[in-house]
C-alpha cells in the first residue's frame, strides 16, 4: 500500500506540476532535461525503527531531531560561532580594514546555461558547472569558488530568514556557498575560514510592484521540485548570479557556521545590507514544496491522493534559530556614495576591471496568479485546472516522468 501511495502521489504531483507551469510559464523559459531521481526511501517503506535525523520543526515523526537539540547528535551546533545571528546595525562596528567584496564571473552563466535543481527534504538547492566558476574575493581570507546556493522562507511573509536585522525578519533567504580557492571539500569542512557564504534577504513587493522578473526563472525551476529527492535539469539562459546582487554593495561581516548540521565553524558570513523584492505569489512556489516523501506515504498510506497532502507535509520554516552573539564582532562595509558595482565582467581580475553595468540586465516578463494548495486549486480554478489535468493535454515530458515512475513501481512489488 505505501508503494502505492508513493506512485500516486508521484504522478500526481508531476501531472500537476506542469498543468501549473503550462497555465503561467512564458516564452522567455525554458525547462528540460528532466532528470527523475527516486531515493531509496521512496521504493522502499523505511524500517519500524528508522534512523534519527534532524529537522526544523517537530512534526508527527517523534524520532525527529529539531533545531533546539541538534547539539545531541553534532555537537558542533552548540559550539560559541554558530549562525544565524541577530544584526543590530547601530552596534556593528564600520571596520576600515574591511574592503568591498569583488565578485568575478557572476554575470557568467553554468555550460549550456543548464542549472542542477534538487529539494533535498530540507532546502532547495542550485548548483551548475562552469567553465570558470564565479569568484568572491576581498574576504581578507583569500578568493572563494561558488559551490552551490540555496534558500530558507517561512509559512508567512513574518518569518523565512534566518539572520534578523534591526528585530525585522525576512520572507526569504538565499545563501551563495562558496569554498576557500586552495581548499578540498575536506578540507573547507576543517578551516576555519573555508567557506564563504554571501546572504542576500528578500521583502514583499508591495501590491502594485510588478513581480522580481529575475526571481522568474528561479520560480519556473523550484515548481519542478515539489517532491524531495526529485532533481531537474534546468536551462535558465537569462539567469546568472548578478540577479540576486543587491545594487549597493554594503554588507555586514562575522565569523560564523554552517545553519544545518554539522553546524561546523568554519563559515566567513558576509550579509548585504540591502534586501530584494519578491511577491507572495512567487514566495507561495517555495511554500508548495513537500519535504520527506516516505514519512508522507507511510503516514498518510490510508487516505486518497490529494486529501492526504497537508500543512504537516509541506517544507515550511527551514530557517535556524537566531544563535548567541558571545565574543564576536559583527563589523560593517559601508559602500561610498557612489555606489559602484561589486561586479566583475568575465576574466576580469580584482585589480583591473571595470563595474558591471547593472543597467545592461535583460529585462524578462512574469505572471503574477493567486496561489493555492493543488486540492483546492484543482476544485476551484475551472476549465483552465480541467485541462490541465486532462490526458491528452499532459506534456511528453510528463509522460515520460510517469512511465519511469510507473516501472519503479513495478520493480518494488
Amino acid at each position: 500500500m505505501a508503494h502505492r501511495m508513493q506512485f500516486f502521489l508521484l504522478a500526481y504531483l508531476v501531472v500537476h506540476g506542469n498543468g501549473q507551469h503550462n497555465e503561467q510559464r512564458t516564452n522567455s523559459r525554458i525547462l528540460n532535461r528532466v532528470v527523475v531521481t527516486v531515493p531509496r526511501s521512496a521504493t522502499n517503506a523505511p524500517p519500524q525503527h528508522s534512523p534519527v535525523h534532524w529537522t526544523y520543526e517537530r512534526d508527527t515523526d517523534d524520532s525527529e531531531v529539531t533545531a533546539a537539540d541538534w547539539s545531541r547528535i553534532y555537537p558542533a551546533c552548540s559550539g560559541r560561532r554558530q549562525s544565524p545571528l541577530p544584526i543590530n546595525t547601530t552596534l556593528a562596528q564600520r571596520d576600515p580594514m574591511l574592503k568591498s567584496l569583488t565578485l568575478i564571473d557572476y554575470d557568467d552563466t553554468p555550460v549550456d546555461d543548464l542549472w542542477s535543481v534538487i529539494n533535498n527534504g530540507h532546502a532547495v538547492q542550485f548548483s551548475g558547472f562552469f567553465r570558470t566558476p564565479p569568484q568572491i574575493h576581498g574576504t581578507v581570507m583569500g578568493k572563494y569558488i561558488f559551490q552551490q546556493m540555496h534558500f530558507h522562507w517561512g509559512s508567512n511573509s513574518s518569518v523565512g530568514s534566518e539572520h534578523i536585522i534591526n528585530g525585522k525578519t525576512y520572507p526569504l533567504e538565499v545563501h551563495m556557498v562558496h569554498r576557500r580557492k586552495n581548499d578540498t571539500d575536506e578540507e573547507a569542512q576543517k578551516d576555519d575560514v573555508g567557506l564563504a557564504v554571501l546572504a542576500v534577504l528578500f521583502e514583499v513587493a508591495k501590491t502594485r510592484e510588478p513581480p522580481n522578473r529575475h526571481m522568474e526563472d528561479i520560480i519556473a525551476a523550484v515548481r519542478k521540485v515539489a517532491i524531495p529527492g526529485v532533481a531537474v535539469n534546468a536551462t535558465l539562459p537569462y539567469f546568472a548570479l548578478q540577479e540576486l546582487i543587491p545594487d549597493n554593495p554594503s554588507f555586514y561581516r562575522y565569523l560564523g557556521s554552517l545553519t544545518t548540521p554539522p553546524c561546523s565553524e568554519v563559515v566567513v558570513w558576509s550579509v548585504m545590507k540591502e534586501s530584494l523584492k519578491i511577491t507572495e505569489t512567487q514566495l507561495n512556489v517555495f511554500r508548495s514544496l513537500l519535504k520527506n516523501l516516505a514519512q508522507t506515504a507511510n503516514a498518510q498510506a490510508s487516505a486518497p491522493v490529494p486529501v492526504a497532502l497537508g500543512r504537516d507535509l509541506l517544507l515550511l520554516n527551514n530557517h535556524r534559530p537566531i544563535q548567541p552573539l558571545f565574543d564576536r564582532n559583527v563589523t560593517f562595509y559601508e559602500a561610498p556614495n557612489d555606489k559602484n558595482s561589486i561586479l566583475r565582467p568575465k576574466n576580469a581580475t580584482t585589480d583591473d576591471a571595470r563595474p558591471f553595468n547593472f543597467n545592461q540586465r535583460m529585462q524578462m516578463s512574469g505572471a503574477d496568479t493567486t496561489w493555492q494548495w493543488p486540492s483546492t486549486t484543482a476544485a476551484s480554478s475551472g476549465a483552465a485546472a480541467a485541462q490541465g489535468r486532462n490526458p491528452a493535454n499532459i506534456p511528453r515530458t510528463s509522460k515520460f516522468v510517469l512511465a519511469v515512475l510507473f516501472t519503479v513501481w513495478l520493480k518494488s512489488l
